[in-house]
């Protein structure tokens, strides 16, 4: 079905311009971008960064990172790099980044889901708890005056609870229960 001019079209337009402002309305949170070494990756961070929703520190290849950013037409000015020889190794750095305090979230660039997640959940080096670890990818879709988070994919440990609903998990961000760089 096609949407008519100003009917679902702007709607979803106007839900997420409302989702952007009351993001707006809190601190920019620290982010550690992982292998942004793609236009898509680095126009994500940039955008966000435009918007004050986060402070980027991009970790990867600084090289494949300037390029990117130049290629896009972006100035990363005054962002903090953080050089990693692949992505394996930005995975890496990015988990220690929230793990020592520096970054609160972790955003994928250019580099395999398997790749972040497998640095998040290491058991020697990862950001892994008791807790269940989500995260979501794609987008949030909006309707009406509610938020629908749809979930890419979610582990637990062994034995642990059984699988949360997405609406625990929503709840649970929404009251901010949730420990940083993963929801319960």
């Amino acid at each position: 079905m096609v949407d008519a001019p100003g009917d679902a079209a702007a709607t979803r337009h106007e839900k997420y311009e409302q989702l952007i402002a009351a993001a707006q309305k809190q601190a920019a949170i620290k982010v550690a971008v992982v292998h942004p070494c793609d236009e898509s990756s680095i126009r994500g961070a940039g955008e966000a960064m435009r918007l004050r929703l986060i402070e980027p520190i991009l970790v990867g290849p600084v090289e494949r990172i300037r390029r990117a950013a130049d290629e896009a037409g972006l100035d990363m000015g005054g962002v903090e790099l953080v050089d990693a020889e692949h992505s394996h190794a930005s995975a890496a750095k990015a988990v220690e980044l929230v793990r020592a305090g520096k970054a609160e979230a972790l955003m994928k660039g250019s580099l395999h889901t398997d790749e972040l997640m497998g640095a998040v959940v290491s058991r020697e080096s990862g950001i892994r708890t008791e807790r269940r670890i989500s995260h979501c990818h794609g987008s949030v879709s909006l309707f009406s005056n509610s938020a629908t988070l749809a979930s890419a994919q979610r582990r637990s440990n062994a034995g642990g609870p059984p699988p949360c609903s997405l609406a625990d998990q929503a709840s649970a961000l929404a009251a901010d229960e949730c420990a940083p760089a993963y929801c319960c």
